[in-house]
């Protein structure tokens, strides 16, 4: 673990005064290294392979601006956002040795550390280091004039229950079984509508779409 010490006391280092204090994973340059360079300025740079979810996700959209802060900031490390799908695919591929960090919510990553969910029988390399880079904000939708005014009314309604593969649709689903029992998530799923969150505005203005769940990241933005 020398090499990969070496390399998180070099990403602290060239994020100094950033507001990041920590990362989801080793570091690495997919060669075998310790993901460290020359700039030719004599300094150490940190290549970082960050993995995110699909591109009209909130935690790709969080990274890029990370992404972007570090390019202008910094001249010793080097975030490479990659959209690698659903939280489990990225979790593999950072176990893998495939990622040097990756984004995801605590739901997921208590998932992955103990085998539950998608991850059931598998042993997994746990992140030491994170830092939390944003809060969400989640919420039930309805769209106007659906006549829609509580949970109960969503029941047979096209409902939007987040991206398939996500690890926030898996946290709902969860949540609504233990809510409910498992009778009234096998309803909310005969109805479920499983578009990208990319497209769920068409589907909306095509009548596609009536109800369904959403968030927002620190109080600014909404996904896609």
């Amino acid at each position: 673990m020398s090499d990969k010490h070496t390399s998180r006391r070099l990403f602290l280092k060239g994020t100094g005064g950033l507001g990041v204090v920590g990362l989801a994973g080793c570091t690495g340059d997919g060669n075998g290294g310790d993901g460290s360079g020359d700039d030719g300025s004599g300094d150490d740079v940190i290549n970082m392979r960050v993995g995110s979810s699909s591109q009209g996700s909130t935690v790709f959209q969080t990274s890029q601006a990370v992404q972007r802060v570090l390019r202008n900031e910094s001249d010793l490390v080097r975030w490479d956002t990659q959209a690698t799908g659903g939280d489990p695919a990225r979790i593999r591929i950072f176990n893998d040795d495939g990622l040097d960090a990756y984004g995801l919510t605590n739901f997921t990553q208590k998932q992955a550390m103990n085998s539950e969910g998608p991850f059931d029988g598998e042993d997994l390399e746990a992140p030491y280091q994170g830092f939390t880079y944003f809060v969400r904000d989640d919420f039930f939708y309805a769209v106007d004039g659906s006549g829609i005014e509580t949970t109960d009314d969503m029941l047979g309604e096209p409902f939007h229950m987040l991206q398939p593969g996500w690890g926030t649709r898996a946290m709902f689903e969860e949540i609504m079984q233990t809510g409910g029992g498992e009778d009234l998530l096998e309803q909310l799923r005969e109805t479920v509508v499983n578009v990208d969150v990319g497209d769920v505005a068409g589907a909306v203005e095509e009548g596609n779409i009536t109800c369904g769940i959403g968030y927002g990241a620190n109080e600014v933005n909404l996904p896609s």
